[in-house]
């Protein structure tokens, strides 16, 4: 809740990576969605840094941790490794505490987990790779198209949570006392689950271990909302990418629309400064008209006035010889 309500730091455009758009860093290389699939297809549309085990493209530096990497990209894979139902890890949350925008795929809803629907990209609504390369090249191409998925940062001094973030999110993260209880509970799962795994070990999955190694297995809940495995493996048959079997999640590609509306807007402000321009250059045109209007009417006075002078001055001239002529007859 704390970083959704973070303003966006001043110089977050200027680290980012003008190398490749996208990071990713996994250690689990067989995950059962089958994500590595989609990935390898992805990197051969689009630019993607990849410094983990997993379709390593980059040596991991020295000088820099995982969360440091994140602040320095646009977008972070931010994939889990099953599809289940609230399943979602720290990936998405450090991902929005270092800034980036998170591609995401694992539970069928993310309610509650990012601050509003328009805060993240679904990667199950684009099952060809090559879409999704597209539109993450166009984000790339237009910060302000970008932008608009960290809006709920960029209003956070002007607008209360309430107007930026949705009210599940708000309910579920702006209670800490609720959230390190959550937590509590996560990290004890976690370590059941550790010690189960190094117990039976073996070929057969996690789930199947969980299922039909200890006679106490009723005292363990098996997560039945979990999507079967394999859910991206069908990436690997390569173009036209149709095969999968699950319904893509819908698009929401808004950015197109900010665009365009900012160029609505660019060209709206530049008509009206043409407008305001001409309507200027027209109030000069009449002042000079004006002007030039006075100063003709000006020199007409002139004239007017030297010749009623001179009249005056022959007709004065014409009466004082009358006068004279008078006198001496």
């Amino acid at each position: 809740m704390d970083v959704a309500n973070r303003p966006l730091p001043t110089d977050f455009m200027r680290r980012k990576s003008k190398e490749a758009p996208i990071l990713w860093i996994a250690k689990n290389c067989q995950a059962s969605s089958g994500r590595d699939k989609y990935i390898s297809e992805l990197m051969k549309y689009i630019n993607i840094d990849s410094y983990g085990d997993c379709l390593n493209t980059k040596p991991f530096p020295k000088d820099k941790t995982r969360e440091q990497l994140m602040a320095d990209y646009k977008f972070y894979l931010a994939i889990e490794n099953a599809n289940c139902e609230d399943y979602v890890t720290e990936k998405l949350a450090d991902t929005l505490k270092y800034s980036a925008v998170p591609i995401v795929d694992g539970p069928a809803s993310y309610d509650g987990y990012l601050p509003n629907q328009r805060s993240g990209i679904r990667m199950d609504a684009y099952p060809d790779p090559r879409e999704l390369a597209k539109y993450i090249q166009f984000l790339d191409d237009n910060d302000d198209a970008y932008l608009a998925y960290l809006k709920y940062r960029q209003d956070a001094l002007v607008k209360p949570p309430t107007e930026r973030l949705d009210p599940l999110f708000v309910s579920l993260w702006s209670d800490q006392t609720a959230h390190d209880y959550r937590v509590s509970w996560c990290s004890i799962c976690r370590h059941m689950a550790t010690t189960w795994t190094s117990r039976h070990s073996g070929k057969k999955t996690d789930l199947e271990a969980l299922e039909q190694a200890s006679p106490r297995k009723d005292r363990f809940l098996v997560d039945k909302t979990c999507m079967a495995e394999g859910k991206w493996t069908y990436a690997a048959d390569g173009p036209p990418y149709d095969s999968y079997t699950w319904t893509p999640s819908p698009k929401d590609e808004f950015a197109y629309q900010v665009l365009e509306q900012q160029k609505d807007s660019n060209s709206s402000a530049s008509s009206s400064s043409s407008s305001s321009s001409s309507s200027e250059t027209g109030t000069a045109m009449s002042t000079q008209d004006w002007i030039g209007m006075l100063a003709l009417t000006g020199v007409s006075i002139g004239v007017v006035g030297f010749a009623l002078w001179m009249i005056y001055k022959r007709t004065s001239k014409y009466r004082r010889y009358t006068k004279q002529d008078s006198s001496q007859l």
